[in-house]
């Protein structure tokens, strides 16, 4: 009986593509796992499994899958009143493709926010970052779509940064040794400065354990490297989308809601760093890459610049 629903299912979502000729190969090949499919576990639910299999082989098995892609789109701009047909668009809407092609901002939101300055080669490292997130994105789809649990974005956000970190360790040129030196000079300037204890050379020397020039040397790292640490362990989804997405809605909100005059003496009361993020975004339309040389900080630290001067401006005109 179950086997009959389930060929029923079929049959009518190939007869609303106009695909029909297509059952006999698909039955063929959907009667063993794909390799890329996960083994089935005990909380999943095999019909589930079975349907995906099928909706999967059918772009991947198609003569003109773009064109497959082109005739279920207009079909889902006003979708039948069926419930085979809307099962059917729950599960092609999670196919890899579809998947990358509605989430292919991460990519570029995942290079910006864990990109580092190396101060040599940089515009070439950041495009290796992109690639790398790309491959990540690619990847997070296809593990998704045979057993998807929360949303795609999360899911495949750490996939993007485990991936732009390997891109980055195999880049740097600190030795990892190194790296963890200063994450730990790093460590003990925060716990001195937790204590209310002056960070003096010999206070450092006697936390990390080492000799006058071993210090000196590690100290001269860090004044060209930056501490050495991973970039930020955990973001906010939602406040990476709000924060990256530099278009002028965040301020355009703000001057609809206020006078543009009271908007301007606004302005005139931020910190010169707020001021200079704001006009430079919104008003002199610059990007965020020129912007962020300017203010000479990384990417990660302009998004915060960004965060902060939105903050200072709506504190100011509720005054």
């Amino acid at each position: 009986m179950q086997e009959d629903m389930l060929n029923q299912w079929k049959h009518s979502v190939l007869e609303h593509i106009n695909e029909l000729d297509m059952f006999s190969l698909l039955e063929d090949l959907c009667s063993r796992p794909l390799a890329i499919e996960p083994p089935l576990l005990d909380q999943d639910d095999a019909e589930d499994r079975l349907k995906r299999r099928w909706v999967y082989l059918l772009r991947e098995k198609h003569s003109h899958p773009n064109l497959l892609d082109t005739r279920i789109q207009k079909i889902l701009r006003k979708p039948p009143d069926d419930s085979h047909w809307r099962e059917f668009q729950r599960i092609w809407l999670q196919i890899p493709n579809q998947l990358v092609l509605r989430h292919w901002q991460l990519v570029k939101r995942a290079a910006a926010t864990y990109h580092r300055n190396q101060k040599i080669d940089n515009d070439h490292l950041f495009d290796d970052l992109i690639s790398a997130a790309e491959e990540a994105l690619f990847l997070a789809a296809k593990k998704y779509y045979f057993r998807p649990k929360g949303e795609f974005k999360n899911f495949a956000w750490g996939m993007l940064r485990e991936k732009i970190r390997d891109e980055q360790n195999q880049h740097h040129p600190v030795p990892f040794s190194v790296r963890q030196k200063l994450k730990q000079l790093y460590d003990v300037r925060e716990y001195l400065r937790i204590r209310g204890i002056a960070a003096t050379f010999d206070e450092l020397k006697q936390q990390l354990s080492m000799s006058d020039p071993q210090l000196r040397e590690l100290l001269a790292v860090e004044s060209l490297w930056g501490h050495g640490g991973d970039a930020e362990e955990d973001v906010d989804i939602a406040e990476l989308e709000e924060a990256v997405d530099l278009s002028p809605s965040a301020l355009s909100l703000l001057i609809q809601m206020e006078d543009r005059f009271r908007v301007e003496q606004a302005l005139d009361k931020l910190s010169d760093r707020s001021r200079a993020v704001i006009e430079g975004l919104y008003f002199q339309e610059r990007s965020i890459r020129e912007l962020a040389d300017d203010l000479q900080v990384t990417l990660n630290a302009f998004k915060k610049a960004h965060k902060q001067a939105l903050q200072e401006l709506r504190e100011q005109l509720s005054v």
